[in-house]
């Protein structure tokens, strides 16, 4: 059994051997789902990058890569900048 104290400002630090056994690391997120007689559950949320997110949508092509996808992104963008400026 591991305890944490709670901060003046609500702050709780998860001893690393808790932390190892949820496996959560720096950016992830703790989930507290309260139970039917009271009790408190906790379960890790990890943290996923642009590119898991990306694999796991449906579509007819693959994922040309990060690059490819900031030129496209960069493209976008400057053409929303290109409206904005022809509306001034």
């Amino acid at each position: 059994m591991a305890m944490a104290r709670i901060t003046s400002k609500g702050q709780v630090t998860i001893p690393a051997p808790i932390r190892r056994r949820l496996g959560v690391e720096e950016g992830d997120s703790i989930l507290f789902e309260q139970l039917a007689g009271g009790e408190f559950r906790v379960r890790a949320v990890k943290r996923r990058d642009i590119t898991t997110l990306f694999a796991s949508l449906a579509g007819e092509r693959g994922f040309p890569g990060k690059a490819a996808v900031r030129d496209e992104a960069g493209h976008a963008l400057g053409a929303e900048d290109a409206e904005e400026s022809g509306r001034r």
